[in-house]
């Protein structure tokens, strides 16, 4: 028998107010939005370039995805992912951050690009806390939506099924004591909105892969560049500081 959800609040990342290019997040300053959505905390993120609208509400649609309807607006940053990190050329790249305060489902609605694959990583909040989060190398937190593509249906393929970019929602299973980073790679994240539900009865997605070090993986500097194996001073590799 299904279990009914318990909605913590439902947020169209653009309001019917906004205009078209307005900020909805500054550059290289993290932003809280969705105060709409309960015992949860949202965040966008971009290094480089601002969050803007990039729709304009008055002209929105609607879509059904996992049996929730969003508008079809949606707001953008300006900073590419790299496939399995969140570092463009020393700035960080456009991503969503969700730290829920109960364990629940989070719906990730936006307007997915043709050919751009989608990452999700689980991160403890111990990591963030202390600040050894390394942009650069998400690897080390990946979760099982990691490169591939999204479905209309909210599903994922390791093959691009449509030549049209896709509006749907992830639907993500989340617990507390993590902070989890949802973004594409070769384009940002168009996000239409956001979906949180505790106790739901949509199947989400939530095994998290443990990938094992690789002692090959490129190394950095704590500005985020990678550097040769003859670098001296503090490097990353692997998502870990140590001293060469």
């Amino acid at each position: 028998m299904a279990v009914c959800a318990n909605a913590q609040g439902q947020w169209n990342a653009v309001p019917s107010t906004a205009t078209v290019d307005q900020v909805v997040a500054n550059a290289g300053e993290p932003t809280v939005v969705a105060t709409e959505i309960q015992n949860a905390k949202v965040v966008l993120l971009d290094g480089g370039q601002n969050w803007t609208v990039k729709s304009d509400p008055t002209t929105a649609e609607t879509f059904v995805s996992q049996g929730k309807t969003f508008s079809n607006a949606y707001i953008q940053g300006g900073t590419n992912g790299v496939d399995a990190s969140l570092d463009k050329a020393g700035s960080t790249s456009a991503h969503i951050e969700f730290t829920p305060a109960v364990a629940g489902k989070v719906y990730v609605a936006a307007k997915y690009g043709c050919k751009k694959k989608i990452w999700t990583a689980k991160v403890p909040n111990s990591v963030i806390e202390a600040e050894e989060l390394d942009f650069a190398a998400m690897g080390d937190y990946a979760t099982d939506v990691w490169g591939q593509y999204i479905t209309a249906d909210g599903g994922l393929a390791a093959e691009q099924a449509t030549d049209a970019d896709v509006y749907a929602a992830l639907a993500y299973d989340v617990e507390p004591g993590y902070t989890y980073f949802f973004w594409v790679s070769g384009s940002k994240i168009m996000l239409c909105g956001l979906a949180f539900d505790t106790n739901g009865d949509v199947n989400g997605i939530s095994n998290v892969v443990a990938p094992e070090a690789d002692a090959n993986a490129p190394i950095y500097n704590l500005a985020g560049q990678r550097v040769s194996s003859n670098f001296k001073g503090i490097a990353i590799q692997n998502g870990k500081k140590f001293v060469k």
